[in-house]
């Protein structure tokens, strides 16, 4: 079974590695305590939060040179989904529903009253970066995909290894079982490549719906963004720039990311913003107008070495997209 491992989410290279799953099992079967209370985790900000729980993680398979980002994931040997959303009793009705091998731990912010799991199943054989969005979602849908994160679908996602704090609750269950094959899950779907019959959660589609209305108008926008967009609408910076990553789809108003597997994923609204469903597309997950839509495709990986407090006008993508104009 392929993983890789690294000491904290800062790392920027990850050490590939093959673990049996007794091995694994035994790794997340027990937690590693912090000094603060349940009470007083809650009260913290999000990064003295994700400062305490980082006690190291792993990603579920491979990755290309040990880099942790979108398109490098060479494999994946295990599904990880975060449930967050959660009930009481949802481990009895995961155990009476599925007879596949897996494992289940609770994550920091875990409480009896709301239970934060992540469910782990090994795979009957090791599926691609774009497989493993379909089969997650398919599994999740079965089992109910409003209690799961929206984000636990991306191949490259870590998960951290259990950490409770001093007084918290840890649970963790494991069962015996067959390897879940993958493909019975994307034989489920007409056409597992088209993401545009992927299951989403609720949520999702209430975010996406949201974040169009509080975007301000990309048209109306004051410097380099706003003249970039007001030269060129979305399809027409695609056209001009990006012919070799997106072409259109069957699907009206929709895009494919030539390199996936997966077809339909990228939505246009308006002529004024591009959301992009492909798991491997660097843009995946973000409703982006031209301007960043380019900048993150031509020059995003100038970015990779650039410091966390350059402000985002000076950052090295946007100031070679700028240079477009």
């Amino acid at each position: 079974m392929k993983i890789a491992v690294g000491n904290s989410r800062m790392d920027r290279k990850w050490k590939n590695k093959d673990i049996s799953w007794e091995d694994f099992c035994s790794r997340v079967k027990t937690t590693q305590r912090t000094t603060e209370t349940v009470e007083e985790y809650r009260k913290l900000k999000k990064g003295q939060q994700d400062d305490i729980k980082d006690v190291g993680g792993f990603v579920g398979g491979h990755l290309k040179e040990g880099r942790r980002k979108k398109g490098n994931v060479l494999c994946r040997s295990l599904l990880t989904l975060d449930m967050d959303y959660g009930r009481p009793d949802i481990w009895e009705q995961i155990s009476m529903l599925f007879d596949f091998k897996y494992c289940v731990y609770s994550t920091h912010k875990h409480t009896p009253e709301n239970p934060r799991l992540r469910l782990i199943v090994p795979l009957a054989r090791e599926i691609s970066e774009e497989e493993y969005a379909a089969v997650g979602r398919m599994v999740a849908k079965e089992i109910g995909i409003d209690l799961f994160d929206d984000t636990t679908y991306e191949a490259h996602r870590l998960m951290y290894w259990p950490s409770t704090s001093s007084n918290g609750e840890f649970v963790y269950e494991e069962q015996d079982g067959a390897l879940l094959d993958p493909d019975v899950y994307l034989s489920k779907y007409e056409n597992w490549r088209d993401t545009s019959t992927w299951p989403v959660s609720s949520r999702q589609s209430e975010v996406i719906n949201r974040s169009l209305k509080d975007q301000a108008d990309p048209l109306s926008k004051e410097g380099v963004v706003g003249t970039f967009c007001r030269s060129y609408s979305v399809r027409e910076a695609i056209d001009k720039f990006l012919g070799a990553v997106y072409e259109p789809s069957a699907m009206e108003g929709r895009y494919d990311y030539i390199p996936a597997d997966s077809s339909a994923g990228v939505i246009i609204y308006d002529d004024k913003f591009a959301y992009s469903h492909h798991a491997t597309d660097p843009a995946s997950g973000l409703l982006l107008n031209a301007f960043d839509l380019v900048r993150i495709h031509k020059f995003g990986s100038l970015d990779d070495r650039a410091s966390t407090t350059t402000a985002p006008g000076r950052m090295p993508s946007f100031v070679q997209c700028a240079s477009l104009l």
